[in-house]
């Protein structure tokens, strides 16, 4: 069987289950709520509840992001459909095609480059796991960066010094989730980097660089200071937040600070960010978890794909030792 006829059976499984997830799960996260469908109901309906998240006084969430997923429901409205929850559904059944669709793109290309096993193998784990069936349809900015690096992983099986394009694609689908989804997915980004300087030199990915991140970071920038009245970007705002324990915008206006301190303090003010001392904020304020947790995490939402990722190595290993020998 070759890429194209696993491709036709195991897509349109994969579309299956995560729609009838999506119609079926609840909403399992209030950070779901609040940073999603919330705000995608405002900028539809004209009304919602706000999250502290989405004050101008954090400003830490992108309504770049918001954009992209409401407009199922600005069409849906525009046509003169008045059901709600049929928007709601409609909004995961498209989000959830959406990630099938660079799924399945991702199991091609392994399929093209490895063989067509690897992609069906790829495709099958995707489609049974808990973790990618859940985070096809949900509204967060970890769900939209998810299918971003998808995408770009995809793409970067493709890279030859003849397809371009595919660089192209690649930095910008991940410059695009970094800026306007989770920017912390940033270190995702090396590998393909250095992949890229390998195949294509310096130029290209320079270039890619130098032209795709001030456009992407524009338009975050600019439909951030439209909706928060203030010049911001989110995706600066919530690296100060969480990695830097920055003082929010208000309270660091508030406060006159002098430039003397320590180097550290002075590159902080140049930023626009005083730290917040009290250790009262950022990353750590719900508790951290211990290592064991990303151990569980992984098993819980990969399935028996898990235990298969850690044994792969040393199944190779041995394989080309038997045929050395």
């Amino acid at each position: 069987m070759g890429a194209a006829d696993y491709g036709a059976v195991l897509a349109p499984v994969m579309l299956a289950v995560r729609v009838y997830y999506a119609a079926v799960s609840p909403i399992a996260d209030c950070d779901e709520t609040f940073i999603g469908w919330e705000p995608a109901h405002y900028l539809t309906y004209g009304s919602g509840m706000q999250t502290w998240e989405y004050s101008p006084d954090f400003g830490l969430r992108s309504w770049l992001y918001v954009m992209l997923y409401s407009w199922v429901g600005t069409a849906a409205a525009a046509m003169g459909v008045d059901d709600r929850v049929m928007v709601f559904f409609l909004t995961r059944v498209a989000a959830a095609a959406a990630m099938s669709a660079v799924d399945h793109q991702l199991a091609q290309a392994a399929s093209r480059v490895y063989g067509a096993g690897v992609g069906g193998y790829y495709a099958v784990c995707v489609a049974c796991a808990t973790g990618p069936t859940l985070a096809s349809f949900c509204f967060l900015p970890s769900s939209f960066a998810l299918l971003c690096v998808t995408y770009a992983l995809g793409q970067q099986l493709g890279f030859a010094p003849g397809a371009r394009g595919a660089c192209v694609k690649a930095f910008f689908a991940v410059i695009v989730g970094v800026l306007v989804g989770w920017p912390f997915i940033g270190l995702l980004a090396i590998p393909l980097g250095l992949d890229a300087l390998r195949v294509y030199g310096v130029a290209l990915p320079l270039a890619c660089l130098l032209c795709l991140i001030p456009c992407v970071a524009y338009a975050v920038h600019a439909v951030d200071t439209a909706f928060y009245a203030r010049p911001v970007m989110s995706t600066m705002e919530i690296v100060k937040y969480n990695v830097l324990g920055c003082l929010p915008y208000q309270e660091v206006k508030a406060e006159a600070w002098g430039t003397g301190g320590s180097l550290v303090d002075r590159a902080f003010t140049a930023i626009g960010c005083k730290r917040d001392e009290s250790g009262a904020r950022g990353s750590h304020l719900y508790g951290v978890e211990p290592a064991s947790f990303f151990v569980k995490n992984l098993a819980l939402n990969f399935n028996l794909a898990f235990p298969i990722a850690l044994a792969a190595p040393v199944l190779v290993a041995l394989q080309r030792l038997c045929r050395g020998g």
